[in-house]
């Protein structure tokens, strides 16, 4: 489990685990990203990481969570003019983790999951997933 950080280094590590992905993930998933859904590019990144695993025939893994650094993300774009990578407000934040959480269960068909379950856990009583 590769764990989520800051955007200003989230893209190197979501690049060194998808490297890591192709690698290791042959038989059954050795390697998971962490997607936080207070992020803009949350969905798209969770549709391309799939479709790119299917494409590869990779077994896609992932951690699915709300997101952290929400403040500090904020504070940051603020400091340097441009737009905030996160949502405003947290009812955008749980839009983004249904819909992200709805896309991967519509689309376990092109997830290659060999030898691994699939869990789906929330902990928040607002998703339809809990």
């Amino acid at each position: 489990m590769i764990d989520a950080e800051q955007t200003f280094i989230q893209y190197g590590i979501d690049s060194i685990t998808r490297q890591l992905q192709r690698l290791y993930n042959k038989d059954k998933v050795m390697i998971m990203n962490t997607y936080q859904s207070s992020l803009k590019r949350t969905q798209r990144n969770v549709c391309l990481d799939v479709l790119g695993c299917d494409m590869l025939k990779v077994p896609f893994g992932a951690k699915l969570v709300r997101g952290a650094y929400v403040t500090e993300e904020n504070k940051l774009a603020l400091d340097q003019e441009v737009e905030s990578p996160v949502f405003p407000n947290k009812a955008l934040v749980d839009k983004s983790y249904n819909e992200t959480m709805l896309f991967v269960l519509q689309h376990l068909s092109l997830i290659h999951i060999c030898r691994c379950r699939r869990y789906a856990v929330c902990r928040s009583r607002w998703s339809p997933y809990h």
